[in-house]
């Protein structure tokens, strides 16, 4: 498996080890160049697609040369470029959010299981409607499905559960490492009452495809990678 941080430690003498570059973390690092000489680059530990992974902030005039470096280095271990939808796979997979697709402005913070983002204390802009939420619940939670049957999923796809209509799909794509398509949707109850974790555990779901209903499983979260190992370098 190529490993980012084996790359770009032929390229710079800067630790980047989880000690010293934890995720969220970031450092000036020097990077040599093709040329034999070194850039300054701020190399930032985030990743898009819930693997080890770093943004490198470039100068726009060392960009290209930037570039060739980190190609040349992973060259050996097989390194490619890979296109956008290939981020969206992943991201998708790893239960990352797309903005415009399943988080919006519509969308608050609590029904997309990002609560823990919003702070308990101080003021914020939007601070009374979640803490309103939190003492009082939500109406729809964004829930993540799997399809067991190899049928392409783009989102809009219809949610039912025990036979109702209760959501459909934001997103849609497919789960390489879960080898099956996996889509986020925010679901509600038909009666219109209050979302709880029961009624999204329990019952049989499926996804309206092309006009055809297929069985899916629904879960609370992406059932890729809970414990975050690998953004911790861990593949063990």
């Amino acid at each position: 498996m190529i490993s980012c941080r084996e790359i770009l430690e032929k390229l710079t003498d800067y630790d980047l080890s989880n000690d010293n570059l934890p995720p969220n973390s970031t450092a000036i690092v020097k990077l040599r160049l093709p040329s034999g000489e070194y850039q300054n680059v701020r190399v930032v530990r985030v990743s898009f697609v819930g693997e080890l992974g770093y943004e490198l902030h470039i100068p726009k005039a060392f960009c290209e040369q930037v570039f060739n470096a980190v190609m040349d280095a992973g060259a050996p271990m097989g390194l490619r470029n890979a296109g956008y939808r290939s981020l969206y796979s992943l991201s998708s997979e790893k239960g990352y959010h797309l903005w415009g697709f399943d988080l919006r402005s519509d969308d608050t913070p609590i029904e997309a299981n990002l609560g823990f983002t919003c702070r308990k204390t101080g003021e914020y802009k939007g601070k009374a409607v979640i803490d309103k939420q939190r003492a009082e619940g939500i109406y729809k939670k964004l829930a993540f499905f799997t399809v067991e049957e190899q049928i392409p999923i783009w989102g809009l796809e219809t949610i039912y559960r025990d036979g109702e209509i209760v959501g459909h799909l934001r997103r849609g794509e497919y789960g390489y490492t879960l080898q099956k398509p996996i889509g986020q949707g925010y679901v509600r109850k038909p009666n219109g009452e209050k979302m709880d974790d029961d009624f999204l555990k329990t019952g049989n779901y499926e996804i309206e495809i092309m006009g055809r209903l297929y069985k899916a499983t629904c879960h609370l979260r992406s059932p890729f990678d809970k414990k975050n190992a690998r953004i911790q370098g861990n593949y063990n």
